[in-house]
């Protein structure tokens, strides 16, 4: 079973400056190894997990991933085209932390984004004990401004909200077939 939790947050942080967030979590319980649960989603083929709507691909591949999968380590995501849009690398896709098994936390930026130009990803997992493992997907996206934060919370509630049912989904299915990974 998967839950979805969404929120919407005005930080104020110590230098008094404004962040717009806009979040989602999907939460739902996988029957496979610990370890399978934890690198599935980084060292996956994040091409069969970025999914918009009519199962069209949000990305097509990275490049520049020599160091992805570990803490500092990046890639370079080759974004799926659209109408008006070039298939093109836009953007950074960072590891800020990997606590083994337990948890992930992870950022894009720079990827010309007119409402938001930043998200960052965590995932938690959590070992039942019993052949199963609590997972927990969790996304927020940083507005560039308060004009563009109703935008960038749209996007996030109704774009975005869908990625991450399919994404879950195929981490899932994934994770519990023992998908190899594309990373080590």
């Amino acid at each position: 079973m998967t839950f979805l939790l969404s929120s919407f947050v005005l930080h104020q942080n110590n230098n008094t400056m404004k962040k717009y967030l806009a979040t989602n979590t999907v939460i739902d319980t996988f029957h496979c190894p610990l370890e399978r649960a934890f690198k599935t989603p980084i060292l996956g083929d994040a091409t069969k997990i970025l999914i918009g709507y009519y199962n069209y691909p949000i990305v097509l591949g990275f490049s520049k991933d020599d160091s992805w999968g570990i803490a500092g380590g990046s890639r370079v995501p080759i974004y799926n085209g659209a109408l008006f849009i070039k298939s093109k690398e836009r953007g950074i896709d960072e590891i800020f932390e990997r606590d083994e098994n337990r948890y992930w936390k992870w950022g894009v930026k720079d990827f010309g984004g007119f409402f938001s130009n930043k998200a960052i990803g965590e995932w938690v997992c959590s070992d039942n004990k019993n052949g199963t493992i609590n997972v927990e997907w969790k996304y927020t996206w940083h507005s560039t401004n308060i004009f563009t934060q109703p935008i960038n919370w749209l996007f996030v509630k109704i774009y975005w909200r869908k990625v991450m049912k399919n994404g879950i989904k195929s981490i899932k299915e994934m994770a519990e077939k023992g998908t190899p990974y594309i990373y080590n």
